[in-house]
């Protein structure tokens, strides 16, 4: 999901064609796409190193959905080479749920992001703050609310294009595939996506800060020490 939100990204950012077509999309669009786009003309490429950008790049690329659509059925009507592959990229369930849940977790760690490239970040505080998030994020685990307004919002989208809710083909003996023993969507992406996803991240803040947190204080008994 994310390799095609940058390859579009990019496609429209680099090429005044492209980006006159989404220009023209983006004037003639419903006001609520605007609003929901909160004055943003065009889309941001995500970028490598700093992922509260990256959490800002989803969001104004979800917003712009319709946009992106449109402006990409324009491109390939008049021939343009890529933008037929794009369509067929973005026009998927697999590819929406995944953008909405990606930039809904990831827009959870946005402070975090910011404070630990910051100046005046420092470990303590930063295991606090990671705390802080790992809660947040168990705690929206464990609501179904929170899945139910995702879900719902993915489908809410997909409806504007025609896109039923589904899952890829089961596969008795592969490997290498989420084959959950689940019966419908909205349980199949949820333990295949949203909860692999977010158990993840979680994982990482625990691994990379939250078990750092003994450090300093190791650190002040071998210089008192000394």
């Amino acid at each position: 999901m994310m390799g095609t939100v940058q390859d579009i990204a990019f496609a429209f950012d680099y090429s005044a064609k492209r980006l006159n077509a989404f220009a023209t999309e983006h004037s003639n669009c419903d006001e609520n796409v605007k609003e929901a786009m909160e004055k943003r003309s065009k889309l941001t490429t995500l970028c490598e190193t700093r992922w509260s950008a990256r959490a800002d790049s989803l969001f104004t690329f979800k917003s712009a959905f319709p946009v992106v659509v449109h402006a990409l059925e324009y491109l390939r009507d008049n021939r343009d080479e890529k933008a037929g592959a794009y369509l067929a990229a973005l026009l998927k369930f697999e590819f929406l749920i995944a953008l909405v849940v990606a930039e809904h977790i990831l827009s959870v760690t946005v402070a975090l992001s910011n404070f630990l490239q910051s100046k005046s970040c420092d470990l303590i505080e930063a295991v606090c703050e990671s705390k802080e998030v790992v809660q947040r994020l168990r705690d929206e685990r464990n609501d179904p609310a929170v899945w139910d307004a995702l879900y719902g919002k993915t489908v809410e989208i997909a409806a504007d294009f025609e896109l039923n809710p589904c899952t890829p083909r089961r596969a008795g003996r592969q490997m290498h595939r989420a084959n959950h023993p689940v019966q419908y969507p909205q349980e199949y992406w949820k333990v295949s996506l949203y909860y692999i996803f977010l158990d993840h991240l979680v994982q990482e803040l625990e691994s990379r800060l939250i078990q750092s947190e003994d450090r300093p204080s190791i650190g002040a008994c071998y210089a008192a020490h000394l």
